[in-house]
This record gives structure tokens, C-alpha cells and sequence, in this order.
């Protein structure tokens, strides 16, 4: 009977993500902001690029399931 190793990989992966959430919190806590501004033509502010951009991800994230619900026929 073959052995799975799913839960390891999984684990790995969880340890990965939380490394990198760890790592990017003390570089964000350790340097000091450099104050500049990327501006994005055709917002009326950062409030609403945001906005549009959670709204695309939206979308996005029910169009990748949605086609796997076709893909995988359910």
C-alpha cells in the first residue's frame, strides 16, 4: 500500500507562508516608510483603487471556480 505524503507537503507549505508573513512584518517594522506616493491615473484615490482591485479579485477568484467546477464536471 503506498503511503501519502500530502499532510507533509501541506505542513511545508504552511511553514513557508508564515516565514514569509513573519519575515515581511519585521522588515515593515524595522524600516522606516520612505513617504512617496505611487499615483494611478484615472482613481480619484487610493480608497478607490483599492476598492476596484478587491472587487477584481472578487471576480477572478469566482471565475478560477467556476471553471474548475467545468473542468472537473460539478
Amino acid at each position: 500500500m503506498p503511503t501519502t505524503r500530502g499532510g507533509v507537503g501541506l505542513i511545508a507549505a504552511v511553514i513557508a507562508g508564515a516565514a514569509v508573513a513573519i519575515g515581511l512584518g519585521v522588515f515593515g517594522r524595522v524600516h522606516d516608510p520612505q513617504f512617496f506616493a505611487i499615483n494611478v491615473a484615472g482613481f480619484s484615490s487610493p480608497t478607490a483603487v483599492k476598492s476596484w482591485m478587491a472587487t477584481l479579485s472578487v471576480v477572478l477568484a469566482l471565475f478560477q471556480l467556476g471553471s474548475a467546477m467545468v473542468m472537473y464536471r460539478l
